[in-house]
C-alpha cells in the first residue's frame, strides 16, 4: 500500500501531465485548422477526417489527404526536397485506408504538427503544397 506522501505525488505528477497536455492541445488545435483551411482551399484535394472548426478538438493534429490526379508518394517527395517532410501511405492503417476506397499501395499524404511547429511553418506548408500540387498539374497537361 501507497503512503498518503506517494499518493499525493502521483495525483500532482497525473496534473501536471494533464495540464501538458491541455495546454499542447490548446496550441496546436489552432495550427491544425490552420492547415486544414488552406488544404481545403485547394481544388482536387479532398481531407480524410474531421474539418469541421467546431470540432478540431475531437482530431489528432495530423492530417491526411488526397489530390486527384496525383500519387502521394510522389506529392511527399517534391516536398521533401523543399524541406517540408510529410510522410505517404497507409500509414499502418491499411483497413481504414480499404475502407475509404482508396488504394492501400497508394494511401494518402500524411502532415503532422506537434507543439514545437510554428504558424509561420504551417503557412510554408501550404506554400509547398499549392506548388507542387500546381506543378504536377503543369506537367500532366
Amino acid at each position: 500500500m501507497r503512503s498518503w506522501a506517494e499518493r499525493q505525488a502521483r495525483t500532482r505528477r497525473a496534473a501536471k501531465i494533464a495540464k501538458a497536455f491541455e495546454i499542447s492541445t490548446a496550441y496546436e488545435n489552432p495550427l491544425t485548422q490552420r492547415l486544414i483551411d488552406g488544404l481545403s482551399a485547394i481544388s482536387g484535394l479532398a481531407i480524410h477526417g474531421i474539418t469541421d472548426p467546431a470540432r478540431v478538438g475531437e482530431r489528432v493534429p495530423t492530417v491526411s489527404f488526397i489530390v486527384d490526379g496525383n500519387v502521394p508518394e510522389t506529392i511527399v517527395r517534391q516536398m521533401n526536397a523543399e524541406n517540408i517532410f510529410l510522410w505517404s501511405g497507409h500509414n499502418y492503417a491499411w483497413e481504414v485506408v480499404h475502407q475509404l476506397g482508396i488504394p492501400a499501395e497508394q494511401g494518402v499524404v500524411r502532415i503532422g504538427i506537434a507543439h514545437y511547429n510554428t504558424a509561420a511553418e504551417i503557412d510554408e506548408t501550404l506554400e509547398s503544397v499549392h506548388r507542387v500540387i500546381a506543378m504536377l498539374r503543369q506537367e500532366r497537361s
